[in-house]
Protein backbone atom coordinates (compact mmCIF):
# COMPACT_ATOMS: atom_id res chain seq x y z
CA UNK A 1 0.00 0.00 0.00
CA UNK A 2 1.95 3.41 -1.18
CA UNK A 3 1.81 6.21 1.05
CA UNK A 4 -1.52 7.61 -0.45
CA UNK A 5 -3.70 5.14 -0.19
CA UNK A 6 -2.55 4.89 3.56
CA UNK A 7 -3.73 8.42 4.35
CA UNK A 8 -6.51 8.03 2.67
CA UNK A 9 -7.60 4.63 3.67
CA UNK A 10 -10.13 5.85 6.07
CA UNK A 11 -11.96 8.39 3.69
CA UNK A 12 -12.99 5.39 1.22
CA UNK A 13 -16.13 4.51 2.05
CA UNK A 14 -15.84 1.27 0.06
CA UNK A 15 -13.19 -0.02 2.11
CA UNK A 16 -9.78 -0.40 -0.11
CA UNK A 17 -9.40 0.23 -3.66
CA UNK A 18 -6.10 1.10 -5.70
CA UNK A 19 -8.55 2.98 -8.17
CA UNK A 20 -8.66 5.87 -5.91
CA UNK A 21 -5.27 7.59 -7.02
CA UNK A 22 -4.94 11.45 -6.74
CA UNK A 23 -5.61 12.32 -10.59
CA UNK A 24 -8.95 10.13 -10.36
CA UNK A 25 -10.22 12.22 -7.33
CA UNK A 26 -9.57 15.32 -8.69
CA UNK A 27 -11.65 14.56 -11.83
CA UNK A 28 -14.11 13.65 -9.50
CA UNK A 29 -13.92 16.75 -7.72
CA UNK A 30 -13.56 19.13 -10.90
CA UNK A 31 -16.39 17.38 -12.70
CA UNK A 32 -18.73 17.73 -9.51
CA UNK A 33 -17.80 20.86 -8.85
CA UNK A 34 -18.45 22.24 -12.37
CA UNK A 35 -21.72 21.13 -12.63
CA UNK A 36 -22.69 22.10 -9.90
CA UNK A 37 -21.93 25.30 -10.26
CA UNK A 38 -23.63 24.99 -13.69
CA UNK A 39 -26.71 23.58 -12.25
CA UNK A 40 -26.98 26.56 -9.75
CA UNK A 41 -26.79 29.14 -12.69
CA UNK A 42 -29.35 27.43 -14.47
CA UNK A 43 -32.13 28.81 -11.85
CA UNK A 44 -30.61 31.95 -11.38
CA UNK A 45 -31.15 32.52 -15.30
CA UNK A 46 -34.57 31.01 -15.02
CA UNK A 47 -35.39 32.96 -12.15
CA UNK A 48 -34.30 36.15 -14.14
CA UNK A 49 -36.55 35.19 -17.09
CA UNK A 50 -40.10 34.49 -14.98
CA UNK A 51 -38.93 38.31 -12.74
CA UNK A 52 -38.12 40.07 -16.27
CA UNK A 53 -41.35 38.26 -18.45
CA UNK A 54 -44.56 38.67 -15.85
CA UNK A 55 -46.66 38.04 -19.14
CA UNK A 56 -45.11 34.31 -19.32
CA UNK A 57 -47.88 31.76 -19.17
CA UNK A 58 -47.05 28.94 -17.09
CA UNK A 59 -44.30 31.14 -15.49
CA UNK A 60 -44.65 28.49 -12.08
CA UNK A 61 -43.02 25.60 -14.35
CA UNK A 62 -39.75 27.40 -15.22
CA UNK A 63 -39.68 27.90 -10.93
CA UNK A 64 -39.89 24.11 -10.81
CA UNK A 65 -37.48 23.20 -13.24
CA UNK A 66 -35.13 25.75 -11.76
CA UNK A 67 -35.59 23.88 -8.18
CA UNK A 68 -35.15 20.65 -10.17
CA UNK A 69 -31.69 21.64 -11.71
CA UNK A 70 -30.99 23.03 -8.00
CA UNK A 71 -31.74 19.88 -6.62
CA UNK A 72 -29.59 17.64 -8.69
CA UNK A 73 -26.64 20.47 -8.47
CA UNK A 74 -26.97 19.61 -4.56
CA UNK A 75 -26.26 16.06 -5.07
CA UNK A 76 -23.12 16.66 -7.09
CA UNK A 77 -22.08 18.54 -4.12
CA UNK A 78 -23.55 15.64 -1.98
CA UNK A 79 -21.07 13.24 -4.05
CA UNK A 80 -18.42 15.58 -3.24
CA UNK A 81 -18.84 15.63 0.28
CA UNK A 82 -19.47 12.07 0.81
CA UNK A 83 -15.35 11.62 -0.65
CA UNK A 84 -14.83 12.71 2.28
CA UNK A 85 -17.12 11.57 4.86
CA UNK A 86 -19.22 9.25 3.78
CA UNK A 87 -22.53 10.06 4.83
CA UNK A 88 -25.05 8.10 3.47
CA UNK A 89 -28.30 9.44 5.27
CA UNK A 90 -27.68 12.50 3.98
CA UNK A 91 -26.85 11.28 0.67
CA UNK A 92 -29.62 9.35 1.01
CA UNK A 93 -32.11 12.24 1.49
CA UNK A 94 -30.67 14.55 -0.65
CA UNK A 95 -31.01 11.99 -3.40
CA UNK A 96 -35.02 11.83 -2.59
CA UNK A 97 -35.29 14.96 -2.54
CA UNK A 98 -33.82 14.89 -6.05
CA UNK A 99 -36.35 12.41 -7.27
CA UNK A 100 -39.17 14.17 -5.65
CA UNK A 101 -38.69 17.17 -7.07
CA UNK A 102 -37.79 15.43 -10.80
CA UNK A 103 -41.05 13.37 -10.80
CA UNK A 104 -42.95 16.77 -10.27
CA UNK A 105 -40.53 18.65 -12.48
CA UNK A 106 -41.70 15.47 -15.08
CA UNK A 107 -45.49 15.48 -14.09
CA UNK A 108 -45.30 19.13 -14.66
CA UNK A 109 -43.57 18.80 -18.55
CA UNK A 110 -45.88 16.02 -19.22
CA UNK A 111 -48.46 17.72 -18.44
CA UNK A 112 -47.70 21.39 -20.21
CA UNK A 113 -46.29 19.08 -23.18
CA UNK A 114 -49.76 19.03 -25.00
CA UNK A 115 -50.09 22.19 -24.84
CA UNK A 116 -46.84 23.26 -25.95
CA UNK A 117 -47.18 21.41 -29.09
CA UNK A 118 -50.67 22.79 -29.46
CA UNK A 119 -48.44 26.49 -29.40
CA UNK A 120 -48.80 27.72 -33.26
CA UNK A 121 -46.30 26.99 -35.59
CA UNK A 122 -44.36 29.37 -37.81
CA UNK A 123 -47.21 29.35 -40.38
CA UNK A 124 -49.51 30.02 -37.66
CA UNK A 125 -47.69 32.43 -35.84
CA UNK A 126 -47.27 34.70 -39.32
CA UNK A 127 -51.04 34.20 -39.82
CA UNK A 128 -51.56 35.65 -35.86
CA UNK A 129 -49.19 38.04 -36.70
CA UNK A 130 -51.15 38.87 -40.14
CA UNK A 131 -54.06 38.81 -38.11
CA UNK A 132 -53.30 41.10 -35.53
CA UNK A 133 -51.57 43.38 -38.36
CA UNK A 134 -55.22 43.57 -39.54
CA UNK A 135 -56.61 43.83 -36.19
CA UNK A 136 -54.41 47.05 -35.78
CA UNK A 137 -55.15 48.24 -39.29
CA UNK A 138 -58.65 48.22 -38.78
CA UNK A 139 -58.67 49.62 -35.25
CA UNK A 140 -56.33 52.46 -36.81
CA UNK A 141 -59.06 52.82 -39.93
CA UNK A 142 -62.03 52.78 -37.08
CA UNK A 143 -60.13 55.34 -34.75
CA UNK A 144 -59.56 57.70 -37.93
CA UNK A 145 -62.95 57.19 -38.72
CA UNK A 146 -63.92 57.79 -35.36
CA UNK A 147 -61.73 60.75 -35.23
CA UNK A 148 -63.37 62.24 -39.03
CA UNK A 149 -66.66 61.18 -37.47
CA UNK A 150 -65.74 63.66 -34.62
CA UNK A 151 -64.28 66.50 -36.53
CA UNK A 152 -67.56 66.39 -38.28
CA UNK A 153 -69.94 66.32 -35.46
CA UNK A 154 -67.91 69.68 -33.54
CA UNK A 155 -68.59 70.79 -37.29
CA UNK A 156 -72.23 70.51 -37.22
CA UNK A 157 -72.46 71.25 -33.63
CA UNK A 158 -70.29 74.71 -34.26
CA UNK A 159 -72.94 75.27 -37.00
CA UNK A 160 -76.06 74.21 -35.35
CA UNK A 161 -74.32 76.83 -32.61
CA UNK A 162 -74.13 80.04 -35.06
CA UNK A 163 -77.50 78.90 -36.27
CA UNK A 164 -78.85 78.63 -33.22
CA UNK A 165 -77.21 82.25 -32.80
CA UNK A 166 -78.35 83.60 -36.08
CA UNK A 167 -81.79 82.29 -35.37
CA UNK A 168 -82.26 84.20 -31.61
CA UNK A 169 -80.43 87.68 -33.33
CA UNK A 170 -83.29 87.45 -36.00
CA UNK A 171 -86.01 86.87 -32.94
CA UNK A 172 -84.46 89.64 -31.35
CA UNK A 173 -84.62 91.62 -34.01
CA UNK A 174 -88.44 90.54 -35.30
CA UNK A 175 -89.54 91.09 -31.70
CA UNK A 176 -87.43 95.01 -31.15
CA UNK A 177 -88.04 96.20 -34.68
CA UNK A 178 -89.56 99.24 -35.09
CA UNK A 179 -91.25 98.35 -38.37
CA UNK A 180 -94.11 96.39 -38.77
CA UNK A 181 -93.42 92.75 -39.52
CA UNK A 182 -96.27 90.21 -40.81
CA UNK A 183 -95.23 87.16 -42.29
CA UNK A 184 -97.97 85.14 -44.74
CA UNK A 185 -99.02 82.04 -46.59
CA UNK A 186 -99.31 81.82 -50.20
CA UNK A 187 -103.08 82.42 -49.81
CA UNK A 188 -102.53 85.52 -47.52
CA UNK A 189 -103.42 83.90 -44.19
CA UNK A 190 -101.34 85.54 -41.15
CA UNK A 191 -98.68 82.75 -39.62
CA UNK A 192 -96.81 85.08 -37.67
CA UNK A 193 -96.68 89.32 -36.69
CA UNK A 194 -94.05 91.24 -34.54
CA UNK A 195 -95.02 93.57 -31.39
CA UNK A 196 -94.42 96.56 -34.04
CA UNK A 197 -97.43 95.18 -35.84
CA UNK A 198 -100.08 95.14 -32.79
CA UNK A 199 -98.63 98.99 -32.16
CA UNK A 200 -99.20 100.15 -35.69
CA UNK A 201 -102.50 98.45 -36.50
CA UNK A 202 -104.21 97.47 -33.19
CA UNK A 203 -104.26 94.26 -33.85
CA UNK A 204 -102.47 91.84 -31.39
CA UNK A 205 -101.27 88.30 -32.49
CA UNK A 206 -103.76 86.23 -30.99
CA UNK A 207 -106.05 89.11 -33.13
CA UNK A 208 -103.93 88.54 -36.16
CA UNK A 209 -102.82 84.95 -36.64
CA UNK A 210 -104.86 83.06 -38.86
CA UNK A 211 -106.64 85.85 -40.21
CA UNK A 212 -106.10 87.15 -43.85
CA UNK A 213 -104.32 90.24 -45.34
CA UNK A 214 -107.64 92.09 -46.26
CA UNK A 215 -107.89 92.17 -42.20
CA UNK A 216 -106.31 95.58 -42.75
CA UNK A 217 -108.00 96.30 -46.08
CA UNK A 218 -109.30 100.13 -46.63
CA UNK A 219 -111.54 101.15 -49.26
CA UNK A 220 -109.12 103.55 -50.21
CA UNK A 221 -107.35 101.34 -52.49
CA UNK A 222 -109.88 99.14 -54.87
CA UNK A 223 -110.15 95.36 -55.12
CA UNK A 224 -108.74 95.41 -58.88
CA UNK A 225 -105.29 97.15 -56.88
CA UNK A 226 -105.26 94.34 -53.81
CA UNK A 227 -105.42 91.59 -56.59
CA UNK A 228 -102.77 93.05 -58.49
CA UNK A 229 -100.45 93.83 -55.79
CA UNK A 230 -101.13 89.65 -54.70
CA UNK A 231 -100.38 88.14 -58.29
CA UNK A 232 -97.59 90.48 -58.85
CA UNK A 233 -96.01 89.26 -55.44
CA UNK A 234 -96.57 85.75 -56.68
CA UNK A 235 -94.97 86.05 -59.72
CA UNK A 236 -91.97 88.17 -59.19
CA UNK A 237 -91.15 86.76 -55.29
CA UNK A 238 -91.41 90.52 -54.36
CA UNK A 239 -93.30 93.98 -54.36
CA UNK A 240 -92.91 97.07 -53.18
CA UNK A 241 -95.61 100.14 -52.95
CA UNK A 242 -97.49 102.44 -51.06
CA UNK A 243 -100.98 101.12 -49.22
CA UNK A 244 -103.49 102.67 -47.43
CA UNK A 245 -105.07 100.37 -44.67
CA UNK A 246 -107.10 100.43 -42.10
CA UNK A 247 -106.58 100.25 -38.23
CA UNK A 248 -108.06 97.89 -35.48
CA UNK A 249 -109.90 101.58 -34.50
CA UNK A 250 -111.07 102.30 -37.65
CA UNK A 251 -108.42 105.12 -38.54
CA UNK A 252 -106.58 105.38 -41.92
CA UNK A 253 -102.86 105.31 -42.15
CA UNK A 254 -100.53 104.89 -44.95
CA UNK A 255 -97.81 102.23 -45.03
CA UNK A 256 -94.84 101.85 -47.18
CA UNK A 257 -94.82 97.99 -47.54
CA UNK A 258 -91.94 95.91 -48.96
CA UNK A 259 -93.18 92.25 -49.22
CA UNK A 260 -90.62 89.70 -50.39
CA UNK A 261 -90.95 86.05 -50.73
CA UNK A 262 -88.68 83.24 -48.55
CA UNK A 263 -88.56 79.26 -48.58
CA UNK A 264 -90.28 78.15 -45.25
CA UNK A 265 -89.18 75.19 -43.22
CA UNK A 266 -90.74 71.28 -43.30
CA UNK A 267 -94.12 71.26 -44.89
CA UNK A 268 -94.51 75.05 -44.71
CA UNK A 269 -94.06 75.83 -48.43
CA UNK A 270 -93.17 79.41 -49.77
CA UNK A 271 -93.43 82.25 -47.36
CA UNK A 272 -93.75 85.94 -47.53
CA UNK A 273 -92.47 88.31 -45.03
CA UNK A 274 -93.91 91.88 -45.46
CA UNK A 275 -92.37 94.84 -43.79
CA UNK A 276 -94.05 97.77 -43.21
CA UNK A 277 -94.01 101.68 -41.58
CA UNK A 278 -95.93 103.96 -41.22
CA UNK A 279 -95.90 107.39 -43.99
CA UNK A 280 -98.58 109.17 -42.97
CA UNK A 281 -97.14 111.99 -41.66
CA UNK A 282 -94.46 111.83 -44.15
CA UNK A 283 -97.64 111.56 -47.51
CA UNK A 284 -99.34 114.57 -45.52
CA UNK A 285 -96.00 116.72 -45.98
CA UNK A 286 -95.75 115.53 -49.39
CA UNK A 287 -99.38 116.23 -49.97
CA UNK A 288 -99.21 119.62 -48.61
CA UNK A 289 -95.93 120.42 -50.58
CA UNK A 290 -97.65 119.32 -53.49
CA UNK A 291 -100.51 121.60 -52.60
CA UNK A 292 -98.64 124.40 -51.82
CA UNK A 293 -96.72 123.69 -55.42
CA UNK A 294 -100.02 123.92 -57.30
CA UNK A 295 -102.03 126.20 -55.12
CA UNK A 296 -101.84 129.79 -54.01
CA UNK A 297 -100.29 130.08 -50.48
CA UNK A 298 -103.02 132.86 -49.29
CA UNK A 299 -106.19 131.86 -51.11
CA UNK A 300 -105.40 127.76 -51.37
CA UNK A 301 -106.61 128.37 -55.38
CA UNK A 302 -105.02 126.56 -57.91
CA UNK A 303 -101.69 128.85 -59.12
CA UNK A 304 -100.87 129.18 -62.96
CA UNK A 305 -98.91 126.35 -63.42
CA UNK A 306 -101.54 124.08 -61.91
CA UNK A 307 -104.00 126.10 -64.12
CA UNK A 308 -102.28 125.74 -67.70
CA UNK A 309 -101.97 121.64 -66.46
CA UNK A 310 -106.30 121.72 -66.12
CA UNK A 311 -106.42 123.52 -68.77
CA UNK A 312 -104.14 121.95 -71.22
CA UNK A 313 -106.46 118.43 -70.24
CA UNK A 314 -109.26 120.67 -70.91
CA UNK A 315 -108.69 121.64 -74.47
CA UNK A 316 -107.55 117.90 -75.65
CA UNK A 317 -111.03 117.13 -74.11
CA UNK A 318 -112.89 119.16 -75.93
CA UNK A 319 -111.64 118.64 -79.04
CA UNK A 320 -112.34 114.98 -78.42
CA UNK A 321 -115.80 115.30 -77.72
CA UNK A 322 -116.45 118.41 -80.23
CA UNK A 323 -117.38 120.86 -77.07
CA UNK A 324 -116.59 124.62 -76.12
CA UNK A 325 -115.20 125.86 -73.20
CA UNK A 326 -114.77 129.22 -71.31
CA UNK A 327 -111.77 131.36 -70.12
CA UNK A 328 -112.48 134.32 -68.12
CA UNK A 329 -109.91 136.97 -66.86
CA UNK A 330 -111.16 138.46 -63.48
CA UNK A 331 -109.67 141.65 -62.18
CA UNK A 332 -111.18 143.13 -58.69
CA UNK A 333 -111.76 146.97 -59.04
CA UNK A 334 -110.54 149.17 -56.12
CA UNK A 335 -108.29 146.74 -54.51
CA UNK A 336 -105.46 148.73 -54.75
CA UNK A 337 -107.39 151.69 -52.63
CA UNK A 338 -108.65 149.08 -50.14
CA UNK A 339 -104.60 147.63 -49.45
CA UNK A 340 -103.48 151.84 -49.64
CA UNK A 341 -106.14 152.50 -47.21
CA UNK A 342 -106.91 149.97 -45.16
CA UNK A 343 -103.94 148.22 -45.41
CA UNK A 344 -102.18 144.41 -46.55
CA UNK A 345 -103.61 142.52 -44.16
CA UNK A 346 -107.27 143.47 -44.59
CA UNK A 347 -106.19 143.30 -48.00
CA UNK A 348 -105.55 139.77 -47.45
CA UNK A 349 -108.22 138.73 -45.56
CA UNK A 350 -110.89 140.13 -48.71
CA UNK A 351 -108.50 138.28 -51.04
CA UNK A 352 -109.36 135.18 -48.91
CA UNK A 353 -113.06 135.91 -48.89
CA UNK A 354 -113.07 136.72 -52.64
CA UNK A 355 -111.59 132.98 -53.25
CA UNK A 356 -114.28 131.35 -51.37
CA UNK A 357 -117.19 133.09 -53.03
CA UNK A 358 -115.56 131.83 -56.66
CA UNK A 359 -115.78 128.44 -55.28
CA UNK A 360 -119.49 128.73 -53.99
CA UNK A 361 -120.49 130.05 -57.18
CA UNK A 362 -118.75 127.59 -59.56
CA UNK A 363 -118.95 124.11 -60.43
CA UNK A 364 -117.00 121.23 -59.50
CA UNK A 365 -115.67 120.63 -62.88
CA UNK A 366 -115.11 124.17 -63.15
CA UNK A 367 -111.76 125.81 -62.20
CA UNK A 368 -111.07 129.21 -60.26
CA UNK A 369 -107.06 130.14 -59.82
CA UNK A 370 -105.55 132.61 -59.00
CA UNK A 371 -103.07 134.40 -61.02
CA UNK A 372 -101.50 137.00 -58.61
CA UNK A 373 -102.19 140.30 -57.17
CA UNK A 374 -106.06 141.14 -57.32
CA UNK A 375 -106.47 138.61 -60.92
CA UNK A 376 -108.13 135.60 -61.19
CA UNK A 377 -108.83 133.33 -64.01
CA UNK A 378 -111.79 131.01 -64.14
CA UNK A 379 -111.96 128.24 -66.34
CA UNK A 380 -115.27 126.63 -67.10
CA UNK A 381 -115.84 123.16 -69.30
CA UNK A 382 -118.44 121.83 -70.93
CA UNK A 383 -119.95 125.16 -72.47
CA UNK A 384 -122.85 124.82 -74.77
CA UNK A 385 -123.19 128.25 -76.17
CA UNK A 386 -121.31 131.46 -75.15
CA UNK A 387 -124.36 132.96 -73.30
CA UNK A 388 -123.49 130.18 -70.67
CA UNK A 389 -120.88 131.90 -69.69
CA UNK A 390 -122.61 135.36 -69.87
CA UNK A 391 -124.37 134.17 -67.41
CA UNK A 392 -121.70 132.42 -65.33
CA UNK A 393 -119.65 135.77 -65.46
CA UNK A 394 -122.61 138.19 -64.21
CA UNK A 395 -123.66 135.54 -61.26
CA UNK A 396 -119.90 136.06 -60.32
CA UNK A 397 -119.90 139.76 -60.65
CA UNK A 398 -122.88 139.87 -58.51
CA UNK A 399 -121.46 137.55 -55.87
CA UNK A 400 -118.44 139.60 -55.98
CA UNK A 401 -120.25 142.78 -55.52
CA UNK A 402 -121.58 142.15 -52.21
CA UNK A 403 -120.31 144.39 -49.05
CA UNK A 404 -117.17 141.91 -47.18
CA UNK A 405 -117.16 142.82 -43.62
CA UNK A 406 -113.38 141.79 -42.26
CA UNK A 407 -113.18 143.26 -38.79
CA UNK A 408 -114.31 146.40 -37.88
CA UNK A 409 -114.22 147.37 -41.97
CA UNK A 410 -117.18 146.74 -44.18
CA UNK A 411 -115.03 146.74 -47.93
CA UNK A 412 -117.07 147.25 -51.14
CA UNK A 413 -115.21 145.81 -54.59
CA UNK A 414 -116.48 144.57 -57.88
CA UNK A 415 -115.12 142.66 -60.46
CA UNK A 416 -114.66 143.00 -64.20
CA UNK A 417 -114.63 139.72 -66.38
CA UNK A 418 -112.96 139.26 -69.83
CA UNK A 419 -114.45 135.81 -71.81
CA UNK A 420 -112.25 134.03 -74.22
CA UNK A 421 -113.80 131.17 -76.19
CA UNK A 422 -112.23 127.45 -77.31
CA UNK A 423 -111.90 127.19 -80.04
CA UNK A 424 -113.17 130.41 -81.47
CA UNK A 425 -110.83 132.64 -79.64
CA UNK A 426 -107.60 130.70 -79.50
CA UNK A 427 -106.89 127.08 -79.83
CA UNK A 428 -104.05 126.76 -76.99
CA UNK A 429 -104.16 127.87 -73.12
CA UNK A 430 -101.24 130.67 -73.72
CA UNK A 431 -103.96 132.56 -76.90
CA UNK A 432 -106.96 132.42 -74.79
CA UNK A 433 -105.26 133.41 -71.63
CA UNK A 434 -103.70 136.56 -73.86
CA UNK A 435 -107.76 137.16 -75.53
CA UNK A 436 -109.39 137.02 -72.19
CA UNK A 437 -107.34 139.18 -70.79
CA UNK A 438 -107.45 141.81 -73.69
CA UNK A 439 -111.19 141.12 -73.29
CA UNK A 440 -111.02 142.25 -69.72
CA UNK A 441 -108.68 145.10 -70.61
CA UNK A 442 -111.62 146.25 -73.64
CA UNK A 443 -114.62 145.48 -70.72
CA UNK A 444 -112.94 147.72 -68.20
CA UNK A 445 -111.95 150.45 -70.40
CA UNK A 446 -116.14 150.73 -70.44
CA UNK A 447 -116.30 151.29 -67.06
CA UNK A 448 -116.12 148.84 -63.77
CA UNK A 449 -118.59 145.98 -62.76
CA UNK A 450 -119.58 144.40 -66.05
CA UNK A 451 -117.85 141.71 -68.53
CA UNK A 452 -116.69 141.54 -72.31
CA UNK A 453 -116.10 138.89 -74.85
CA UNK A 454 -112.78 138.98 -76.81
CA UNK A 455 -113.66 139.94 -80.66
CA UNK A 456 -111.01 140.51 -83.33
CA UNK A 457 -108.66 143.84 -82.90
CA UNK A 458 -108.57 143.16 -79.08
CA UNK A 459 -105.09 142.04 -79.13
CA UNK A 460 -103.65 144.80 -81.50
CA UNK A 461 -104.44 147.44 -78.80
CA UNK A 462 -102.34 145.67 -76.27
CA UNK A 463 -102.67 145.95 -72.41
CA UNK A 464 -100.98 148.99 -70.41
CA UNK A 465 -99.07 148.73 -67.93
CA UNK A 466 -100.91 148.02 -64.61
CA UNK A 467 -99.10 148.10 -61.10
CA UNK A 468 -100.22 145.43 -58.64
CA UNK A 469 -103.25 145.27 -57.24
CA UNK A 470 -104.83 148.18 -59.20
CA UNK A 471 -108.31 147.87 -59.78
Amino acid sequence: MSTWSAVTAHLIPHGYCLSWQPGLMAMHLGADAVTAAAYATIPILLIQLVRLRKDLQFSWVFVLFGVFILACGATHLMSMWTLWHPDYLAAGLVKMLTAIVSVGTAAALYWLLPKAIALPGPAQWAAVHENLRQQVAERSKAEHELTRANAQLQAELLERQRTAAQLQLAANVFDNAMDGIVVTDASSRIHSVNPAFTTLTGYTAEEAVGQKLSLLRSEQNGLNFYREQWNKLLQSGRWTGEVWSQRKNGELFCQWLNFSKVHGTGDEGALYVGIFNDVTDLRRKDEHIRHLAFHDLLTGLPNRTLLLDRLAHAIEGALRQGEQLGLMFLDLDRFKQVNDTLGHDVGDELLKVIATRLRTELRESDTAARMGGDEFIVLIEHVREPADLARVASKLIASLSQPVQIGAHTVDVGATIGIACYPQDGLDGNELMKHADAAMYAAKAQGRGRHGFFSEGMGEQGRPPREPGQG
